[in-house]
């Protein structure tokens, strides 16, 4: 994982005392224990921008994406107490949100920035990607996607699409109030 290629990293920065500064990106997990945390800050982590998503337990558990509000908070007590900032990257108009949940789940972000648990945000508006999960198979995830030439070899992604949640022009509205 993805964890465990940072450990590794960290351990060999500290062990061959090399002294200098990185950030890198990762995602929430149960890896990020205060151990794990504070060998990074030991290695010379400076920033770690996690892919947050959602802070709401119902739209991660529909976007399968391995998380729970519980965990976050975890990872982020443990990263606040090793002194490594974190960016988190947070979206709105995810499958199946709707405007109670992206409040809610803003709010949650919003209670974490002012208590020092992440030092920035990045608020964007969810797309499809091409070839992930929701691409290949919408249905699943309750989405419609509109009609693509499957023959496109730069077939770009989805910022439109159809679900039961909140509307597109809502989403916008949401990210930029």
């Amino acid at each position: 994982s993805d964890i465990d290629a940072l450990e590794r990293f960290a351990k060999r920065v500290v062990e061959e005392g090399l002294v200098f500064n990185w950030a890198t990106n990762t995602r929430f997990s149960g890896g990020i224990t205060l151990e794990w945390a504070m060998l990074m800050r030991q290695s010379g982590c400076n920033g770690l921008a996690i892919g947050l998503e959602s802070y709401h337990d119902r739209v991660l558990r529909h976007i399968r994406k391995g998380t729970s509000a519980a965990l976050i908070d975890r990872c982020l007590e443990n990263l606040a107490w090793a002194g490594v900032p974190v960016l988190a990257y947070m979206m709105v108009g995810l499958p199946t949100e709707t405007e109670e949940e992206a409040r809610e789940s803003f709010g949650r972000l919003i209670e974490k920035v002012r208590e020092g648990y992440i030092k920035s945000v990045f608020y964007s508006l969810y797309a499809v990607s091409r070839d992930s999960p929701i691409d290949k198979d919408p249905a699943q995830y309750g989405v419609v996607l509109p009609p693509q030439d499957p023959e496109l070899d730069l077939r770009p992604g989805y910022a439109h699409f159809e679900h039961s949640g909140m509307s597109h022009k809502k989403a916008v509205e949401l990210q930029l109030e």
